[in-house]
């Protein structure tokens, strides 16, 4: 019973082998505390000593919080010697009394001729003083012995320096030239530092938080805005058709959150905290900006791609959409370091390499996030945790083909290697780069069909000739209607092309700088064809 209300199963089986002082029992006596030790566990985490310490609030399993201090230089915190008074040894008492009134300062640095440190004065001595009445300049009453930091330093170190001498404030010296200053230290200094860098921390957190967050759940958490003009503004909610696989988590209206029901009303101004995919995050913008009813039935769920897109995706190579900037985890970077990568570049995974620029393995936000859950006292580096049982693809291996390797795993990206040499990486591709690996596919099928139609049309028109002429900037035609234009009597105008967008020539179609005619003509007609839309007016 003690074994386990103590958590404690050796000092059980001591105290009862002292009482009894028989060795047979020895063997039942650590069954049966660790039978009670683990069933205890399994009911109760706590012991009968912690159980009052967490009533209380004092969790003694908490990780301690990493010293903020030991991570700041004094480099980043100091203040820069250019935006610091300073004053000469034959300064006169009068004119460092007026500097210390006017700067507000306690303390002034004291430099010679050639910009060097001699000492620090502080409005203790002024006082000190001009009480005594015996000195008249700044040499007389300044301290030269002054202990200095250097850039390097961390706030840690710097702050012991302040207990030692109980100072406000320490010169920032060149490690090469003490004599040359850079900057001061201050206690608000370091105040300032320690709060930046706790909200830099706090910030970094809360991201790595949503990126877990996205992990698990397999969506995006996005803000979007509701803009004056839009067709959501003034509508309530439920009068508004959104896709069914978006969740509004909240509404930021001016400094405060208002939790979205069907009958809260929309304003210009409100910011919606939504949970979606990135496809449904598209379809929402477009019902909140045109008040148009999401399409769900366009949108297939999540699964193995369908075959009609890996037919379209085998038309792409990796090589041509692939990541060639790739951001790179070092197999001995510590946690912490990959956790503020993370966050910076917004990633879920990232690639890890050795020291000599070979892959190794992927970390992933899942995979820091069961480090950390579980790390012990001593931070555990990148190349203990990642995942190196991987996936790969190359730059000759189709988009589809890629795709299929994605999906038998669900993974969200894949190294790119080279074939000869698998340690070796080259980029990355991941499920972004295959949304526009398809949107390419799909404009490179577009123009073949396009390019085939002109064959067709070609053949069909026998001795004619077809040709595909650009509209120059100032041409005859430029801003012209297709009936304004004195075309030649042997030709005709086919299709129209402007931008991606294919238009049926008509009468009263105007005609743009940029834009593509197919034509049909005779030998004789070709030429004036072509002076029409390249020649100027």
């Amino acid at each position: 019973m003690f074994a386990g209300a103590a958590r404690a199963p050796i000092t059980a089986i001591i105290i009862l082998f002292e009482m009894t002082q028989d060795y047979r029992i020895i063997l039942p006596l650590m069954f049966a505390t660790v039978i009670s030790t683990v069933l205890s566990q399994w009911f109760e985490p706590e012991s009968i000593y912690t159980f009052k310490l967490k009533r209380r609030g004092i969790d003694v399993r908490a990780r301690k919080d990493a010293n903020l201090m030991r991570e700041i230089s004094v480099k980043e915190a100091m203040t820069p010697i250019s935006d610091f008074p300073t004053v000469s040894p034959t300064t006169s008492l009068s004119e460092l009394a007026r500097l210390f009134q006017e700067t507000g300062h306690h303390g002034i640095l004291v430099l010679t001729a050639k910009r060097e440190l001699h000492g620090v004065v502080t409005l203790t001595d002024l006082e000190r003083a001009l009480t005594l009445g015996e000195a008249t300049t700044v040499a007389d009453i300044c301290t030269t012995e002054v202990l200095t930091a250097f850039p390097d330093e961390t706030l840690d170190d710097a702050l012991r320096h302040f207990g030692a001498l109980d100072v406000g404030r320490i010169p920032v010296v060149d490690q090469q030239n003490p004599r040359r200053v850079l900057g001061v230290l201050r206690r608000g200094d370091i105040v300032q530092a320690y709060s930046h860098a706790r909200v830099d921390k706090s910030k970094a957190e809360h991201h790595i938080e949503r990126l877990r967050m996205e992990s698990r759940i397999g969506a995006t958490l996005v803000q979007v805005d509701v803009r004056p003009g839009d067709a959501a503004a003034g509508k309530r909610l439920r009068e508004l058709g959104l896709p069914s696989n978006c969740v509004i988590a909240s509404i930021h209206r001016g400094g405060r959150v208002v939790v979205p029901r069907g009958d809260v009303q929309l304003l210009a101004g409100d910011r919606l905290t939504v949970l979606a995919d990135a496809d449904t995050v598209d379809r929402l913008s477009e019902v909140l900006r045109t008040g148009a009813t999401a399409q769900e039935g366009s949108s297939e769920k999540r699964g193995d791609p369908s075959e009609d897109t890996i037919e379209v995706l085998e038309q792409l190579m990796v090589k041509e959409v692939m990541d060639t900037n790739t951001v790179a985890l070092q197999e001995s970077d510590a946690l912490a370091t990959a956790a503020d990568i993370f966050a910076r570049t917004r990633h879920h995974g990232l690639v890890v390499v050795n020291d000599a620029g070979e892959l190794i393995g992927i970390l992933t936000i899942q995979d820091l996030e069961r480090a950390q859950a579980g790390a012990a006292e001593t931070p555990r580096s990148v190349g203990a945790v990642c995942t190196r049982d991987l996936l790969v693809t190359t730059p000759e291996e189709s988009i589809g083909a890629a795709l299929r390797r994605m999906s038998t795993r669900n993974v969200g990206r894949l190294p790119v290697v080279d074939p000869q040499n698998p340690r070796r990486l080259l980029g990355v591709l991941r499920r972004t780069d295959l949304v526009r690996a398809y949107d390419m596919a799909l404009t490179r099928r577009a123009v073949l069909h396009h390019r085939a139609q002109q064959a067709r049309l070609a053949a069909s028109a026998g001795d004619l000739n077809v040709e595909q002429i650009t509209i120059q900037p100032g041409a005859i035609c430029d801003g012209q209607c297709l009936k304004e234009v004195a075309w030649p009597r042997d030709a005709v105008i086919a299709s129209v092309r402007r931008g991606g967008q294919m238009l049926i020539p008509h009468g009263d179609t105007r005609l743009q700088a940029g834009d593509v005619i197919v034509a049909v003509a005779e030998a004789t007609a070709r030429q004036a064809v072509r002076d029409l839309c390249t020649q100027p007016k």
